[in-house]
């Protein structure tokens, strides 16, 4: 194999940004912590704070970041959330990632950050529109350009995660309607 065309990078020392500090924004935030990584966040919601995360405004949290992962639900507070203008704040040598919902982020946008080398690359494993069309300028971006990773929203699709999360959801269903029986 030629190692030069795969490089990689440490990640210690690297500042992880979570957009989101919810179950799994909390979890990530440790993983990142495991690798020795800086971990701030934002959250619009007042949230537990795991300890070693410092939490900062929107603006910092994308002026700030190495890696920018995003956590978020997707309802009328956070559909294009993360526009143009937050795209544009971040560094060249950042790099987002998306598994939370496809609308969250502008990806007009994200494709012209790519195209023009604004950032240095994202990952995405939701899509505003799944599955992608042949000519969508996302995939365009992807089928040449290994900057952007596209996954087909199975990131968690493994089944022993899967049996977890419909049991939770279970549970979640089974609770609301417990509280709702007269």
């Amino acid at each position: 194999w030629e190692r030069e065309r795969f490089p990689g990078g440490l990640l210690a020392g690297r500042r992880l940004a979570i957009l989101g500090l919810g179950r799994l924004g909390r979890k990530v935030a440790r993983y990142g912590q495991a690798f020795g990584m800086d971990v701030i966040a934002h959250d619009h919601a007042d949230v537990p704070v795991p300890t070693g995360v410092r939490m900062v405004d929107l603006d910092t949290l994308f002026t700030s970041a190495d890696f920018l992962t995003i956590h978020v639900p997707l309802d009328e507070a956070t559909r294009g959330l993360v526009d143009r203008r937050l795209i544009s704040l971040m560094r060249p040598e950042a790099i987002l990632i998306n598994t939370s919902r496809g609308a969250v982020v502008d990806e007009a946008a994200l494709v012209d950050a790519l195209r023009t080398s604004a950032i240095a690359g994202a990952a995405l494993d939701v899509l505003a529109n799944e599955p992608l069309a042949a000519d969508d300028p996302l995939l365009q971006l992807a089928q040449h350009d290994r900057r952007l990773l596209i996954t087909p929203h199975l990131g968690g699709y493994v089944p022993e995660v899967l049996r977890t999360v419909c049991a939770h959801a279970a549970t979640k269903v089974r609770a609301h309607l417990l509280r709702t029986t007269p």
